[in-house]
């Protein structure tokens, strides 16, 4: 009887945290929806910020990427305000991170 019921509790606390996970990332998206605009690709829906659109410098535009803990909005926090005032920045949220879909190989870079 005793092994039955920490079966029963370790059940019950994984279907918690599933539903705790699901109804936390639900609540902060909608109190911080994306920062940037969607764009639908081979891979999925992917997530990019675009700053500095209307810049007429003639400087070549950039692509900050970020790392793989993080999210666009790490690039748009101070570098992308510096950068902006002079070229055109885009800042996509690489697959499976942020708001971009994930596909089955969204680790690796080159997707």
């Amino acid at each position: 009887m005793p092994t039955t019921f920490v079966i029963y509790i370790g059940l019950l606390l994984i279907v918690a945290t599933v539903v705790w996970s699901y109804w936390y990332e639900r609540r902060m998206t909608r109190l911080r929806p994306p920062a940037g605009e969607m764009h639908e690709g081979p891979y999925g829906q992917m997530h990019a910020i675009h700053r500095g659109k209307d810049v007429k410098t003639g400087k070549a535009p950039m692509v900050l990427i970020h790392g793989s803990t993080t999210n666009a909005l790490d690039m748009d926090i101070d570098l992308a305000g510096r950068l902006e005032a002079e070229r055109e920045v885009f800042m996509p949220d690489r697959p499976g991170h942020g708001f971009s879909a994930r596909p089955k190989d969204g680790w690796r870079l080159d997707v």
